[in-house]
């Protein structure tokens, strides 16, 4: 079964403040009373997570976004395909927390939404 897709919302995430990083230390850090350190390998996959948000997105997308998020993605549970922006590759992934939706301004009408994503580690079509 293939995983179900991202929808397209009528505009992009903001550039400004895109993250993408690793989503934990991958090493065991020791440091020793002569002042020398040991730093191990804990693990050999390491998951990217990101970090985003729209501004003045309708409440059409905002919608359309939620329902994508309690429906299809299971509130997260279920591993999504997302086009990372920032290099246009296809990624796996979770939502990492709900979206988080706040009224733009004073405004009734756009909103902004901050998103998270976790790497879905496997093999996914």
């Amino acid at each position: 079964m293939a995983q179900p897709v991202y929808p397209t919302l009528s505009i992009e995430p903001v550039r400004e403040g895109f993250t993408k990083q690793p989503a934990f230390d991958p090493t065991i850090r020791t440091s020793f009373e002569d002042g020398s350190y040991q730093v191990l390998a804990k693990t050999t996959n390491v998951p990217y997570i990101w970090s985003f948000h729209y501004r003045y997105l309708s409440v059409a997308d905002k919608e359309t976004l939620m329902s994508f998020y309690e429906d299809d993605a299971n509130y997260g549970a279920v591993v999504i395909k997302w086009t990372d922006p920032s290099n246009d590759t296809d990624v796996f992934v979770h939502f990492a927390t709900p979206p988080n939706c706040t009224l733009e301004n004073n405004s009734t009408i756009e909103w902004q939404v901050e998103v998270s994503f976790v790497e879905a580690i496997g093999t996914y079509t």
